[in-house]
C-alpha cells in the first residue's frame, strides 16, 4: 500500500492512494482525493478503504465449512492365521485358520481401546501328531498407542487374552496310539486334554489401518500371545503367533 500527497499547488492539495495485493501482484485499489475540503476528504477516504476491505477480505474457511467429526469407532472383520510356537507333543508346527471380529474405540488421536474375538480351527500337522482338529475361541481386551493420520494409522496393542478350547485335544508321536487308537493298551504316551480347555495370558500385536473411503478401510495386524494358565496345557501348547487381514467400517 502507498499513500502520498501529490505535489500540486499548495492551495489545492491532493491525496493519492494505491492498494497493492501481493496475492495477485498488482494494485487492487486506487483513489485520488482532494484535500481542500477536509470533511469531504475524510468521508471519501473512509468510503475507499471500506470498499477495498469489503472486497479483499477472505472468509475463514474453517468457520464457513465445518470439518466432519473425527471417527472414533471402528469395526472390522477378517481372516486370521495362527502358528503355535510351543508344541512339545508334535514334531512339526501346528497351524490354525479362522476369522476374527475387532471393535476399536479411539477417544483421542494417539490412544485406543479394543476388543477382539477370534474363532480358529487348529489343523493336524504333516506328521499327524495332532490326531484331530480342535477349535478354540479367543477373546482379547486391551489398549494401544497409535501414530499417523486418518488416512493411514499404525498401532501397537497389548491386552489380556482368554482362550477357550471347545473340543478335545489329542497329541502323540507314538505309532501305536496312531495305529491302534487312543484307547488301546499299547498307547502309552498320549496327551489327552478334554474340553473345555482354558488359556489365559497377555497378547502383544502391531498393525496398520488404511482408509479406502469415508465408509471403508483395510487393516492388517500381527502378534503373539503368551499364556500362563492352565499350566497343564501351556507347557505343551503356548505362544500362538497370529496374523490377520480384514476390512472394516468407521463410525
Amino acid at each position: 500500500r502507498y499513500c502520498y500527497r501529490d505535489s500540486g499547488p499548495p492551495e489545492k492539495p491532493i491525496l493519492r492512494i494505491g492498494l497493492y495485493d501481493r496475492r495477485v501482484k498488482n494494485l487492487t485499489g486506487r483513489a485520488r482525493i482532494d484535500l481542500d475540503d477536509e470533511d469531504h476528504a475524510v468521508v471519501e477516504l473512509d468510503r475507499v478503504l471500506s470498499a477495498w476491505h469489503t472486497c479483499a477480505i477472505e472468509a475463514n474457511q474453517d468457520r464457513m465449512f465445518r470439518r466432519p467429526p473425527r471417527k472414533e469407532w471402528f469395526l472390522d472383520i477378517g481372516y486370521t492365521h495362527g502358528v503355535w510356537l510351543t508344541h512339545r507333543r508334535t514334531r512339526d508346527y501346528i497351524q490354525s485358520v479362522g476369522g476374527q471380529l475387532t471393535v476399536t474405540y479411539e477417544p483421542s488421536p494417539g490412544f485406543q481401546l479394543f476388543g477382539r474375538a477370534s474363532q480358529l480351527a487348529t489343523l493336524p500337522d504333516a506328521n499327524a501328531d495332532l490326531i484331530e482338529t480342535f477349535v478354540t475361541t479367543r477373546v482379547t481386551l486391551g489398549a494401544g498407542l497409535t501414530l499417523g493420520s486418518e488416512a493411514a494409522k499404525f498401532f501397537a496393542r497389548t491386552g489380556l487374552e482368554v482362550g477357550l478350547g471347545l473340543s478335545d485335544i489329542q497329541m502323540t508321536t507314538d505309532v501305536d496310539c496312531k495305529f491302534f487308537g487312543a484307547s488301546h493298551p499299547r498307547c502309552k504316551t498320549l496327551f489327552d486334554q478334554s474340553a473345555p480347555t482354558i488359556w489365559f495370558g497377555l497378547d502383544f500385536s502391531f498393525g496398520a489401518r488404511f482408509l479406502l473411503s469415508d465408509a471403508w478401510y483395510v487393516t492388517f495386524s500381527a502378534g503373539v500371545a503368551s499364556y500362563v494358565l492352565d499350566p497343564d496345557v501351556t507347557s505343551d501348547l503356548n505362544f500362538p503367533l497370529h496374523g490377520s487381514l480384514g476390512v472394516g467400517v468407521p463410525f
